[in-house]
Order: structure tokens, then sequence, then C-alpha cells
């Protein structure tokens, strides 16, 4: 025959009592059973004592029974407050019995209206009152479609209202209060950056406040007190809310919308739908089944978020540091609750009330690892911005250095050389188009300051050969060698553009026609000499050059009749056999 559990002696000096030794309970599988029943055939049940304050017994569709008996060894009645801090039971009744006699039946639940409970308080309070040298039997039957976890306590009626209940308010005020303000913070951030890490911040704290809010009893208290079928779904409703914001923000917060074939960035985009669809689904399906679909997808994102948090763990920081550390100590206390809740692990504070603390800190560390990352992002665009001024004031001093006192009429804007409006992409050199631009400026330049000036145009012999031979690419790369060996053999002050597929042309500041005809010549030995290899098969290569010079009196000459004058020479120098300069000068009529 089970043990019966010693009735608990109260007194008017204590204020809390345990309750360990003193509970027993019973299993009701069919839920049928009443409470005269459980009168009638008490010695013959299956009472077991409970030997811990906090029985779990996980989702259960059976509803449980407790007996505790009470002696008030005072000679004064004896007030009481019996505590089930649990808000979200659907059905608590207390039947309060003395001898034979029923004083009392209190039935209250989630299931009701707030305003029926006997106290209206965050967790199920009833007032016990025991008569002097008078035991009271009090019968309790609970039954929840939810996780069944009836934490029991036994104060002093006094103690609990004037203390308990008043520092648990105090508590729960500030924590909310420091949830809105990390809300309220990053919402306004958003509305600076525009941001949408920081907005799907924002609505994942709302959602898991509102959860948090509804756990402890706040929620139906103080927001949808009138909705009492509300209250029965509100847990599913608000984790697949928080699992949808969450996962948002985490697909945010790493950028993953910029990686189209992310692994990590599909799979939280089916979560996402997952919770959606779990969130239609929430108020047709059975709650327990809802609550823990909705627990065990939120696992997934968790895992993806500490997972991605430590495959990044060099990086991005100490952004990257608190968003880890988020996680980690998240996932372990969740994962404390979620056995609590199946009722693998027995309900204590470090599977309860930790959650509430544990979500804090999770939002703390998020908050913190935005900053980190906003700041991050703030100093590297100050590094760019003084890398642009740096570049840009070596630049023009590099201009100011090769132009001397020209500067003034030069005015080669830093702004209009953009690479790709400018420069060729296959050798780097300059476009034909950018080049005929620069050639003409210089070219009235140096007419107005009656300088020499001449331009070269040169190809590459045979070049059709090499691309027959050995592929375009060797071609290609034939050109970027050439376009090199000309950058390196060329002076500082000539310009050189690429005009034509293997036709590059040479603009020669300040140079007489012997100077112009030394320095085309100097080119041509340097690529003869040059030393050329594809994929290991020698290129001999040499180029053919035709010169035009103009005199110092030729005025307003137009860049093209230059060119076509040294074109010219070029196709002299291909007839008379290659590998050869050829120079003219600018015929008089050929001016503008």
């Amino acid at each position: 025959m089970p043990a019966q559990a010693a009735p608990l002696h109260v007194n008017s000096t204590t204020q809390i009592y345990e309750l360990n030794s003193v509970v027993e309970h019973l299993e009701d599988k069919s839920g049928q059973l009443t409470i005269n029943e459980i009168r009638d055939t008490e010695s013959s049940l299956q009472w077991l004592i409970s030997r811990k304050s906090n029985p779990n017994f996980g989702f259960s569709q059976s509803a449980y029974w407790f007996r505790i008996t009470l002696i008030n060894q005072n000679h004064a009645a004896a007030r009481l407050s019996l505590v089930i801090n649990n808000p979200l039971l659907d059905q608590v009744t207390l039947y309060k019995y003395s001898s034979d006699k029923l004083l009392e039946a209190v039935e209250t639940g989630d299931r009701k209206a707030f305003s029926q409970r006997p106290h209206e308080h965050l967790s199920f309070v009833f007032p016990v009152t025991v008569a002097a040298n008078e035991p009271l039997t009090l019968y309790i039957r609970v039954s929840s479609e939810g996780s069944v976890q009836v934490p029991l306590s036994l104060y002093d009626y006094d103690y609990y209202h004037h203390y308990i209940e008043e520092q648990k308010l105090i508590i729960q005020g500030l924590y909310f209060g420091v949830l809105i303000f990390m809300m309220v913070f990053n919402l306004f951030v958003y509305f600076r950056t525009k941001a949408a890490s920081h907005l799907f911040f924002v609505l994942y704290v709302l959602s898991a406040g509102l959860l948090l809010a509804g756990l402890n009893g706040l929620g139906y208290k103080y927001l949808w007190q009138p909705f009492t079928h509300f209250q029965q779904h509100h847990i599913a409703i608000f984790t697949a809310l928080s699992g949808i914001f969450l996962s948002a923000f985490i697909y945010r917060f790493l950028g993953l919308q910029k990686k189209k074939g992310s692994i990590t960035g599909r799979l939280l985009l089916i979560v996402i739908g997952a919770f959606i669809l779990l969130l239609l689904l929430s108020t047709l399906i059975a709650y327990h089944d809802s609550v823990r679909a909705a627990l065990l997808l939120l696992l997934v994102p968790l895992i993806i978020g500490l997972y991605s948090g430590l495959k990044k763990w060099n990086r991005d920081g100490s952004a990257n540091t608190y968003f880890t550390l988020a996680w980690a100590q998240f996932l372990i206390f969740l994962l404390a609750v979620l056995l609590a809740k199946f009722g693998i692990i027995p309900r204590t504070f470090l599977s309860d009330d930790i959650l509430a603390w544990t979500t804090l800190l999770q939002v703390v560390l998020f908050s913190m690892a935005l900053g980190e990352r906003m700041n991050g992002e703030r100093k590297k665009r100050i590094q760019a911005q003084k890398q642009i001024i740096r570049m840009q004031g070596l630049h023009k001093k590099e201009l100011e250095l090769q132009v001397k006192e020209r500067t003034a009429e030069l005015k080669l804007a830093n702004e209009q050389l953009e690479v790709l409006a400018t420069t060729d992409a296959l050798t780097g050199l300059y476009n034909r188009r950018h080049f005929l631009n620069q050639a003409q400026q210089l070219i009235n330049i140096s007419i107005r300051h009656q300088h020499p000036i001449a331009m070269v145009m040169l190809d590459i012999d045979h070049f059709k050969e090499v691309n027959d031979s050995h592929g375009h690419a060797a071609g290609d790369h034939v050109l970027r060698e050439l376009s090199k060996a000309l950058a390196m053999t060329s002076r500082q002050t000539d310009i050189i553009g690429r005009v034509g597929g293997e036709e590059f042309a040479i603009l020669l500041i300040d140079a007489t026609p012997s100077m112009a005809g030394m320095l085309a010549e100097r080119l041509r030995g340097a690529v003869e000499a040059l030393t050329i290899a594809f994929e290991g098969t020698p290129i001999p290569l040499t180029i053919s050059a035709g010169i035009c010079t103009k005199t110092i009196s030729q005025k307003n000459v137009p860049v093209l009749d230059m060119m076509r004058c040294a074109d010219s020479g070029l196709y002299q120098a291909k007839e008379e056999g290659r590998n050869r300069v050829i120079s003219k000068p600018l015929p008089e009529t050929q001016q503008g």
C-alpha cells in the first residue's frame, strides 16, 4: 500500500512552508474522476508522495490530483496563500475539506476569465484559512493541454501579498523596462540607418517580450484579459512570430541576402515559411501539438545562428563575438526549458525563470553586436574617405611635378579619369577616345607655348600569324606584354593609347624631330629584344613605326591630322620590310 504523507503543521511564525514531503499526487489517466469518487475510494487509490515542490509531468492528457493535509497548532485561525506558479494551466480546481465536510470548491485556470480568479495575481493564488486545532485537507485537480507543471508553494497570507507578489511585480517591471528600452533604441537606429537587421531585431524583441509576458501571466492580466480564447493559443502564436523575426534577423545580420546560393540562407527562408504556416494553423490544431512544433522548429534558427557565429569567430571583430555568445548561452538554457516542458528534467529555476533572463541577455548581446557592426562600418567609411583624400593628394602632387608651371592650363580634372571610361580593358593604356581628347589638349598647349611635339603610330608585325598559330589568348598576351614594354620605355610625360586592334599611338611632348626619332627607335629596339613566351612557346616580336613631327610655326593642328601623317610613315615602314621607323613632317596643308 502506498505510503501516506504526513500532515503539515502550520503556525503564526512561519512565512514560507516546505511542501516536498507533505504533498501527494494521483494520476487520473481517464480525466473523469470526480472529487466524490476520489473521496469514496481514497484508501485504494495509488497516491504517491511528491518529493519535489515543482511536480512536472510534461505534455500529458491525464488529469492530476494533489492532496495536502494541514493542521493548525495555534489557538487562532491561520491565514495562508496556496500558490501555483504556472499561469498557463488550463483547469485548476481546489477543494477544501474539514473532516468530511466540503467547505469550498474554487475553479479557475487560464480557460476562464481572469476576473474569476480568487485573487487577480499573475499566478493562481488561493486563500486558505485553517481553523484552530482542526485539520484541513486540500484537494487540487489540474489538467492542461500544455505542459503539466505544478509548482506548489504555501505562504503566510500577509507575507505573500505584501512582499512576494510586490517584489515579483517590481522585478518584472525592471525586466520589461530593459526590453522596451532595447526595442525603442534599435527602432530609432533603424529610422536613421534604414538597416533591415535593426527592424527585424525590434520585431523579434517585441514578439519575444509578448511571449514572456504570456508565460509569466502579465499578458493575460494587462494586455489581453478580455480575450480568453486568445490566451489558449498565444504561446504558439508568439513563439512562431519570434521564430519568423529571429530567422529574418539572422538572415540580414549575416548578409545572406547578398549570397544567392547560400545553403544557410535557403534553410532560413524555409524555416520562415514553416513558421508562417504554423502561425496560420495555430488556432486550428491542438494547442500541445502547435506548441511542440513551434518549440522544436525554433531550434533550427538557434543552431544556425550558433554555427554561423562559430564559423566566423575570428572575423568581424567583437560584433561576431557578441553574436556567438548570444546564441551559445541562449541555446543551452532553451534546451533546459524544452527538456523541462517535455517532463525530462524537473521544473526548477534553471529551466523556468531563466528563460526570461537568458532572453534578456540574448537581446542585450544582439544589441551590442548590432552596435559594434554599425561602428565597424562607420570606421570603414572613415578609413575609405581618408584613403580617397590621401590618394587624391598624391595624385595632385604627381600632376604638379609633371607639368609644373603649366598646371593651370592643363586642368586635367581628377574626377574625369574614370578607369572604365578612359582606359583599354586589355592593356591598361588609354583607349582611343580618351587618347584623342588628351592628345588634342596637349597639342593645343604645345602650340600656345611654341614647344615641339611629335606623334608616333606603331603596329605589330605579322600579328595575324600570332593569332592563327598560337590562338587569340596568345595574341592578347602579346598585346599586354607589348603595352608593358611601351610604358616602361616611354617617358613619363608621354601619353600612350591603344587606338586599334594591334595599333598603338604615342604623343611625345617637348620632342624635336631628332629626339622623336631616337625615342621611336629605342621603342622598336626594346620590343625586338623582348622575350615573350606563351605556355612555354617563345613568340618573336617586332614592330613598325611611323613618326609625324610638326614645326613650331604650324597652328591649329587636329590630332587626327598628326595621326594620319604618322600612319603614312607606318605604312611606308611596312612596305620597306617592317621592323623599322619612318619619320615624316606634318604637311603644311594639313593644318586646321
